[in-house]
Order: structure tokens, then sequence, then C-alpha cells
């Protein structure tokens, strides 16, 4: 019988990875409404004299949003690419509508009122602008390294949602928009210095808005000075009060003493520390389990999608629950400046509840679209190979990761240490780029100017291989390379390999290089193969000018006799 079950079941195969995710979120959804009951009992009981009131209403919208959740579960998820953008325009539209006729409360007009209950329409633009990347990069996807596709488009889509957020005020959604944006943007694969150059702009004005917003300002100075600003601070001291009162195992359920009015917001932004108090750090790592158990799920649908618009969706939908937690527990640990961030599936919102719900549906229907193509067994790389390539060469610069472990076999090969001159003027590109390299194997020798460059080569070298990442202008060190090759100043085998982005360079390099010509900028596996090649094809294991430059426990001819057998 046992048998028989295993073979039926295993949580990281296709259906087993649907069961986890969907049992996860209803773990949370539950548990959310047995901490809602201990947290709201004494704001309950002073409103409306049930202390169960905010729990059941939080229980009506957990059975609304586990309905819209089944029927959003049953619905293809493809039919949500055909309406990204009339669901983007709806969302915008509401967003406007909140500014012009919304229910003000604690200062912010956050809710359109529908009868006796009230929903946000923040909570809506999430998943439609998560729904309106995933529709636009999957429609343009060997355009997206441009940055007309890639960044400008993009970002002229999203900022409208984000500045009429702003404008509500709601600083944490607006943040987490911004944030979930980016994350998309990288894992699809747009170029890293746009990102950053994005990323820098953004907090700049992000930091502008901050100064000119008194009341913000006033919650970062009393994230970095509490004892200075104790009143405003109270929110933070408060709730790390909590966590240490309730230590490892809690002081019990029911028992804890910050839901009664000491801790502000305890049953919405701050019912994680309720779940400190009360459950102690095995409590709080229950809920991270959970959460992390939500984000493997989420990753390993995303993979398996059938198509590039379902992999983003199923990502962006992952990313969007698991930040938005990641987030709340960073600013009730006091990690983060205070800002009102529901912890989804726990905080009491019917609006938060039911997109977060619909939103599992709609993974879970990928879920199911996956999983006839998806392999039985789900196998750990999985999830490394779910990372874009621009972030797999990323990792790779710090010796991490398969690209790596590729350059190491290769170079090992050789039976020997190759010596590599790197050319390169930045400090910072050539500092990380002579680490990955010796990671790599290589024995890395660093040369940043056109004088520097033609001493190191008569000092120093000869060299197995010089790696240029400079441009071709009047006395740059390319120029000096192609200037030496042809004075014979530079042994002719020697490989030569340039590294640029620029198209005219790329023609340059493949004239003056010895093999391969060019190579992306961090495909250090790329070089070890392109070396290893070099050394077979040409036969350098006889040449006494690579053998001159060989360990002296290595010239005996063993080199040649690994590489012939690989």
């Amino acid at each position: 019988m046992t048998g028989r079950l295993k073979n039926r079941f295993h949580p990281l195969d296709p259906v087993g990875t649907t069961r986890v995710l969907i049992a996860s979120a209803l773990a949370m959804v539950a548990a959310g409404l047995i901490m809602l009951g201990s947290a709201s009992s004494v704001r309950a009981a002073k409103i409306s004299g049930d202390n169960l009131y905010f729990v059941k209403r939080q229980a009506v919208w957990a059975m609304a949003g586990l309905a819209v959740g089944a029927i959003a579960a049953m619905i293809p998820y493809r039919k949500w690419r055909a309406a990204a953008i009339p669901l983007a325009v709806v969302s915008a539209v509401l967003l406007i509508l909140v500014l012009v006729a919304g229910r003000r409360a604690g200062g912010s007009v956050r809710w359109i009122n529908v009868g006796p209950a009230g929903f946000q329409p923040s909570e809506i633009a999430k998943f439609a602008v998560v729904n309106m990347l995933a529709f636009w990069i999957s429609t343009v996807p060997h355009r997206f390294r441009k940055f007309r596709e890639g960044i400008l488009l993009p970002g002229a889509a999203v900022a409208p949602f984000v500045l009429l957020i702003l404008l509500e005020p709601d600083f944490g959604t607006a943040v987490l928009i911004a944030l979930l944006s980016g994350l998309m943007l990288f894992v699809a694969a747009s170029k890293r210095r746009w990102l950053i150059l994005g990323a820098m702009a953004g907090f700049l004005i992000l930091l502008v808005y901050l100064k000119h917003d008194p009341v913000r300002w006033k919650r970062i100075m009393a994230w970095r000075h509490p004892e200075h600003y104790k009143d405003i601070a109270y929110h933070a001291l408060s709730s790390i009060t909590a966590f240490i009162t309730g230590g490892w195992k809690g002081v019990g359920y029911l028992q804890g003493m910050a839901k009664h009015l000491y801790l502000p917001e305890v049953h919405t932004d701050f019912i994680y520390a309720v779940v400190g108090e009360e459950f102690g750090i095995m409590g709080t790592l229950g809920v991270l389990l959970l959460f992390g158990a939500f984000l493997a799920c989420g990753s390993l649908i995303s993979l398996r999608a059938p198509d590039l618009y379902g992999r983003l969706l199923a990502f962006g939908i992952t990313a969007s629950i698991t930040v938005q937690a990641l987030l709340n527990m960073y600013v009730v640990t006091g990690l983060l400046p205070t800002k009102g961030i529901p912890l989804p599936f726990f905080s009491y919102g019917g609006s938060s509840l039911m997109v977060s719900l619909f939103q599992v549906g709609v993974l879970v229907n990928i879920g199911i679209h996956g999983q006839q193509d998806a392999i039985p067994i789900a196998r750990p790389r999985e999830i490394w190979d779910a990372l874009s390539d621009p972030a797999r060469r990323f990792l790779a610069l710090f010796g991490v990761g398969r690209n790596a472990s590729l350059a190491r076999e290769n170079i090992a090969k050789l039976g020997f240490q190759p010596r590599l001159l790197l050319v390169e003027r930045n400090p910072f590109s050539a500092m990380i780029h002579a680490w990955s390299l010796a990671s790599a194997g290589f024995e890395v020798i660093k040369s940043s100017d056109s004088a520097m460059l033609e001493n190191t080569i008569s000092g120093k070298g000869p060299f197995h291989v010089i790696l240029s990442a400079t441009r071709f202008r009047s006395g740059c060190p390319a120029e000096t390379i192609r200037r030496l090759l042809l004075h014979d100043s530079i042994p002719q085998d020697t490989l030569i390999i340039g590294m640029s982005t620029n198209p005219r360079d790329r023609r340059l390099w493949a004239g003056v290089a010895h093999s391969g010509g060019f190579l992306d900028m961090d495909d250090i596996h790329n070089l070890g193969s392109v070396v290893m090649s070099h050394y077979v094809n040409f036969r350098l294991d006889a040449n006494p000018l690579w053998r001159s430059r060989m360990p002296e426990s290595d010239s005996g001819g063993c080199a040649a006799t690994d590489v012939s057998a690989s």
C-alpha cells in the first residue's frame, strides 16, 4: 500500500507540486483565521461586542475567495493574455475613481464602497500589472533586449499605476509593484545596465518623494533612531517587544498582551507579531515554511509552464505573494521602516484575501497545463535553470553554479594552469572578472592602459590567453594589442579574445583574434571551452612556446594525454 501511494504522489512531481501549492495556500488561510481570532478579539469586542466579529467577516471573504479561486483554476490561463490590456485599463480607471470618490481611512483614500462592503483597487492593480508585463514580454521576446521594448515601454506602462497608488497614498503597494516589475524584467533577461540605471533613477525619485513627505521621512528617521522618536517608533518597538515576550515557544494561544491595544493595527499589518508572541519563534518559522513551500511550488510551476507567457505569469504571481509577505515580515521585525503592507492570507482584509486566492487559482491552472510536458520528478537543478541567463551568468561571475563548474572542468582537462592577461580599464569590472576567471582556474594578470599593457607583455609574458574588454579607439589597449601582434611582440599561438557589445568592435576583434574572436562579457564557461579547443586543435602540447609556459611538473606530456583522452 505504501509503495502504491509513493508512486501515485510525490511533492515534486507535476501533480504533487500543484497539490502542495493548494495545501499550503489553504493552510495559510486556516492559520490566518485562527490567528485573527486572537489578534482581533479585543478590538472586535470594543467595536461590536462580539469577539469573533472580524473572524466572521474574514471567513465570508475566504469562502468567496475560495469560490473565485476555484473558478480561476478552471479558466485556461491563456484567456488572461487576451484580457491583459482591458484589465489594465479597468484597473487604472478604478485607481482614478478611488481618488475621486473613495473612502478615507487612516489618512489615506484606498477603498471604494460597494454596498456594505469595500475593496481596494490597488490589490487588483498588482495582478493587472503582472499580467500586462507577462503579455508584453511574451509578445516581443526577440526585441526585448532593446531599450525601447525592454525598458522604456514597460516602464511607461507601469509608471501610471505606481503614481496613482502613491497619490492615495499607499507607499507600500507602490513600492511592491515597482519591485515586481523590476523582478519580471530581470527574469525576462532585460539588459542589466538598463535595469540598474532604472533602479537608480527610481531610488532617487523615491528619495525626493520621501524628503517632501514629512510624515514618511519621520518614519525613516524613527526607524534609524528609535530612541529619539519614541512616539513615531511605537509600532516597531511594540512589535519587537511582542517577539521578545514570545521567546522560543510563545506564551500560548489567546494569552498574548499585544492585542490589548498595546500594538496598533495588530489584526492587519502586525498580525505576524501576534504569531511571534503567542507561538514564539517556532510559530514564526512555521509561517515562513508555508510561504517557502508556496514559493518552491510556484517556481516549479513557472518552470514547467508550456509557454513564455505562462512562465512569466506564474513567476509574477508567485513573486507578488512571497515578496509582499517578505516585506511585511521585514517591517514587523524592524528591518524596514513602518509601512502598511498586509501579510497575505493572514492579515484582515477582504480585498487582499480574495485577490490572493484568485491568483492561486490562476497559478493552479498554469500548473495543470504544465503537467503534460513536465518531467515525472523535479530535479534540484530546475530551480537554478528557472533563473534567466543573465542571472546565471551573474552568479557565474562569483564562481557559483553550472557555468562556473563547466569552466573549471574544461580548464582542469588541460593539465596545467593557463596564464591569462586581462585588459580592462574599469577597476570594478576588472576586479569582478579577475575573480571569476581565477575561480575558473586561470592565473590572472591585470592591465588597465596601453603603457602598462606593453610593460606587462614584455615583463611578465608570454601568456596563454589575452582577454580584452576595451574598445577600439586610438591609443586604447585594443589597438595596442593589434599593433603588438603585427610586430610579433605577442607570440602567434597566443589565444586573443575580445569582449565588447559594440558591433564595430566585434568585426575588428574577429580579424585580430586567433580563435573565436568574440565572447559575451560573462560567458566564462565558453572561454574555458575555447581555450580547450584552441589547445587541442593546434596541438599546442607540442609547441615549444606553450610548453615553455607550462609548469615544470606538467611539461612531460601528461597534459596532451589528458586532452586527447577527453
